[in-house]
């Protein structure tokens, strides 16, 4: 039987349930619950797999060596940076603000294209479309599928981020054909999502939401329509829950719904406590009604030893974002001048890409303080946009956000059986 030092013995988290106790082992970043059974016979299950090549402490270092040697999974391409609604919490208005309305050339496209794939050791898997509205230039969105298509790109799936409102019969049909995974902005029912995803003149896009949506729901499709919820202190205000959300925009044919709350330098204790209630409602909800929601999987994977990770984000690391001139970013969220990576159509990559690079590939969880001593810091995984918008620093975690996601992950465990 294989020796567990006492140090990892002691690295124990118990969660206490109605029958019997859960422990989760973070060495091995697995979830334990006995019945019956001693600590002691639990640790003897445990040796056992102890040794094994996949624990995080061993893939943390091999994802570590694997970052290093530059493989872009997902690239995103900010098609434009105008859009044509005004919604009150929109994030955008910060990280735009000195830029004017501008459409990515098919140009650009192309070379940051190129240049990417030859920078990263394997072929990029997803292509994301993102804005902006994306669809205000749906253009250059068609050329770059259509010249990945025409140089053997056989296994990128194409992802779209839109607020839904320029879907008519042509786009539909283009976006049932081509497009893997769709994300239409949708906070709820009318009444409420009036409220803050609003046109420039002020009018609610419900209605014109809907009717897109019906478009590509009446077509034969690729892919999969998922809702994109942004949970509000109007929901709070409106008394309209998660549950009430997650159910009118399933009833609409979504074939999922994502939901997110608002982030805001505003947002109260009060505000995030409230969250906590509404998320262990909609998890009670799902894990009775849909135990394959995305919401549902979003927390179950903060308990999977699956998905491990040194780094609180990969924005950078596996994921890069192109804008309308070329700039390149590690994230739509970091669009700001100290984390502008170089200019695609220049001498890229230049020693500005790999400096703030090697940045983002120190920035491990096992360098912050808070981090290092979490037990929930193999899988957890933390925005650095938001990090940055609110701290000023991509290292520094975000303290509501952690206590919100241990809380969700702890309630989470009532839901794990054996």
């Amino acid at each position: 039987m294989a020796h567990i030092p006492q140090k990892n013995i002691l690295s124990f988290f118990n969660f206490f349930h109605m029958s019997g106790s859960l422990y989760y082992h973070i060495p091995t970043a697995s979830l334990w619950k006995i019945e019956g059974s001693s600590l002691s016979e639990l640790l003897r299950d445990i040796s056992k797999i102890y040794e094994d090549e996949r624990l995080p402490a061993k893939n943390i270092q091999t994802n570590i060596r694997y970052a290093e040697e530059i493989y872009i999974d997902k690239l995103t391409f900010i098609l434009t940076t105008g859009c044509n609604l005004a919604c009150k919490y929109c994030y955008t208005n910060d990280i735009y603000k000195t830029k004017s309305h501008e459409l990515m050339s098919k140009k650009t496209a192309r070379i940051a294209l190129q240049k990417i794939r030859k920078l990263s050791n394997k072929s990029f898997r997803f292509i994301q479309f993102f804005g902006g509205e994306p669809l205000f230039n749906i253009d250059t969105m068609k050329y770059i599928i259509s010249h990945l298509k025409q140089n053997n790109f056989k296994y990128v799936k194409y992802i779209l981020n839109t607020n839904g409102t320029l879907i008519d019969t042509d786009t539909a049909q283009f976006l049932a054909e081509n497009i893997d995974l769709i994300y239409i902005s949708l906070d709820g029912p009318k009444r409420i999502n009036d409220l803050n995803r609003v046109f420039l003149n002020g009018e609610g896009t419900y209605e014109i939401v809907v009717k897109g949506l019906k478009e590509i729901l009446n077509k034969p499709r690729k892919g999969k329509i998922i809702a994109e919820v942004t949970y509000t202190h109007k929901h709070i205000e409106s008394k309209v829950s998660m549950v009430d959300v997650w159910t009118h925009i399933k009833s609409l044919g979504f074939d999922d719904v994502y939901i997110v709350w608002e982030f805001s330098l505003k947002n109260s204790k009060e505000y995030y406590a409230h969250i906590f209630t509404q998320m262990k409602e909609l998890m009670k909800y799902l894990g009775q009604n849909n135990k394959e929601a995305q919401s549902l999987n979003e927390w179950r994977g903060l308990l999977s030893a699956n998905l491990i990770s040194p780094w609180p984000c990969m924005a950078g690391i596996d994921t890069l974002t192109v804008d309308p001139r070329g700039d390149v970013f590690p994230c739509y969220w970091l669009m700001y001048p100290n984390f502008n990576m170089g200019n695609i159509l220049k001498n890229f990559p230049d020693e500005k890409f790999w400096s703030i690079r090697e940045s983002l590939l120190n920035n491990t969880k096992s360098e912050s303080k808070k981090c290092h001593s979490c037990w929930l810091r193999y899988t957890c995984k933390q925005c650095l946009g938001k990090r940055y918008l609110i701290k000023g620093d991509i290292s520094a975690p975000y303290d509501e956000e952690c206590k919100i996601i241990k809380s969700i992950s702890k309630y989470y465990s009532h839901f794990i059986e054996g």
